[in-house]
């Protein structure tokens, strides 16, 4: 099973490949969107649209995405406020892969944040670092903390849909690799 794993951001994070190869052999990479910080999201809407179709049609049969985050920051008056871009693209995103997917008959999963740092990191407090050094201990070989929460989403992927290759990229259990 050909999984996509996707952690959205202007700077997405995207893992991908075959459930039952090695950790090493998942192929990780950044997309660097434009227009990421301009009011008009129409740009970077775009962007992710042909990135994303760009990958589905490589034989993709699962997408797993971390569920769109929203930070609330204090306004000039000290209120707790959200941007309104940052969360028009947070959601836009999921939407635009959701549609996307559909139209291809590919089904989506979608991961809240805590429950990926957990299954992935072992702890829902875990931070970009912990992230990093998590995907690496399984095997992942990653640039930066998009990519090894596109990993998590990648794991999560095959801990629903591929169970009999999980052992594959289970750190405690490496002396298993290669083995069933």
């Amino acid at each position: 099973m050909h999984i996509l794993g996707l952690d959205f951001a202007t700077k997405t994070g995207v893992a991908f490949g075959d459930a039952g190869s090695p950790p090493s052999r998942i192929q990780t990479e950044t997309w660097s969107l434009p227009g990421g910080d301009a009011d008009d999201v129409g740009p970077i809407m775009h962007a992710m649209r042909e990135r994303l179709e760009d990958r589905l049609m490589r034989g993709v049969e699962l997408v797993v995405f971390e569920a769109p985050y929203t930070a609330k920051h204090r306004n000039a008056m000290g209120r707790w406020v959200e941007a309104p871009n940052q969360t028009r693209r947070a959601y836009g995103f999921a939407a635009i892969c959701e549609e996307a997917a559909y139209a291809r008959g590919i089904p989506c999963l979608e991961i809240v944040t805590v429950t990926l740092k957990k299954e992935f990191a072992g702890t829902g407090k875990a931070k970009k670092p912990d992230m990093v050094l998590a995907a690496k201990r399984r095997g992942f070989i990653v640039a930066n903390d998009h990519e090894a929460d596109a990993c998590g989403c990648f794991l999560h992927g095959v801990n629903v849909y591929a169970k009999q290759f999980a052992h594959l990229y289970d750190p405690i259990n490496q002396f298993t690799r290669g083995r069933k």
